[in-house]
């Protein structure tokens, strides 16, 4: 993602992102955004000063700020085809000259807030044409506040997945019902990995993303896979080869309603602390300010191409059938997930 070029801990934002969030949440199917949590950070960093801004050393290097905003920037320009970005901040009062950098270097939106965080979820609907869940339910906000929301919605536009191929099968849930759902089906040149514990796949697409899946053999504990899901597991090595790749069809929008407890883990926690000055960039040295709250919406989508051109048929002999659950990762961490459910 972004910031390897500045520190190289762009895989270790998506590896504790995604185990936080599941070991939260290991019920349902779950998508996550690091890039927009990653963006969020870099927007809240630039307005805070001392030992608040050192905390957030665990993601980047906060010395060299300048450079990982620029870096972000491109990135986010690169992507602006297929990744659908969305970062903003509400307060009382953000100081003229960070509200004008912020907008001009990163895209980001700052808003004043009244009494109600209402306005958070008007935006949000209104950006995302209701793409994206709510900020959450309206609470009473003060002139100190800082709230943060991060939007990221990701839809594959092509895909080697015809309509014609595809059916119905059966999945094989976590809690070990069963669901028929739709599957995708097609054979493609892929980067491929396979050991005794699991297969892995990575899809390339026209646009330059990549969709990577590794699938666990169906006699591995899935909680232990996740919780196996390290900086090496992450970052496998590939042979190109012709798979027959079948996979669900899914559409999952998934809501962090608050991350204190991420960033906690990051060891980023005075931002949530009452009475802090160190928002001297982002309010003014004079005022006590803190992060209210920080909210993150995720939405991916993998549905079969529109297209009905013909494409080359080829001879797989390497089958890759993801009926059971399995994780998957957009990029190198713009969205990492877990799909372990076919149920409405």
């Amino acid at each position: 993602m972004l910031c390897m070029g500045l520190n190289n801990k762009d895989l270790l934002l998506t590896e504790k992102l995604l185990k936080l969030v599941y070991l939260e949440n290991s019920s349902s199917n779950i998508v996550v955004s690091p890039l927009s949590f990653y963006a969020i950070s870099v927007l809240i960093a630039n307005g805070v000063v001392d030992e608040t801004l050192f905390e957030f050393s665990s993601i980047f290097p906060v010395l060299h700020l300048a450079e990982a905003d620029k870096m972000l920037k491109a990135y986010i320009d690169t992507k602006r085809e297929t990744v659908s970005l969305h970062s903003a901040l509400w307060s009382g009062a953000f100081s003229e000259h960070y509200k004008t950098l912020m907008q001009e270097y990163l895209g980001a939106e700052l808003w004043g807030i009244q009494d109600s965080t209402q306005i958070i979820n008007d935006w949000i609907n209104a950006r995302t044409q209701g793409a994206l869940s709510s900020f959450a339910e309206p609470e009473k906000a003060t002139s100190e506040d800082v709230y943060a929301s991060g939007g990221a919605w990701f839809k594959i536009k092509e895909a080697p997945f015809r309509v014609q191929n595809t059916s119905t099968r059966q999945f094989f849930n976590l809690d070990e019902t069963v669901s028929n759902i739709k599957f995708l089906q097609g054979e493609v040149v892929a980067d491929y990995f396979e050991n005794e514990d699991m297969q892995i796949v990575r899809l390339l697409y026209p646009t330059g993303d990549k969709l990577t899946i590794w699938l666990p053999n169906s006699n591995v504990d899935f909680d232990e896979f996740v919780d196996a899901a390290d900086l090496n597991f992450l970052r496998s090595d590939f042979e190109r080869k012709e798979v027959k790749i079948v996979i669900p069809e899914f559409d999952i929008n998934y809501t962090i309603h608050d991350t204190a407890s991420v960033y906690d883990a990051l060891g980023i926690k005075r931002i949530f602390e009452k009475d802090n000055y160190d928002f001297a960039k982002m309010i003014s040295f004079d005022n006590a300010s803190t992060v209210k709250k920080v909210f993150l919406s995720s939405r991916i989508a993998m549905k079969e191409n529109v297209s009905d051109e013909e494409t080359g048929e080829l001879s797989a002999k390497i089958s890759f059938e993801a009926d059971h659950p399995f994780i998957f990762m957009l990029n190198d961490g713009d969205f990492i997930g877990v799909y372990i459910s076919g149920k409405e």
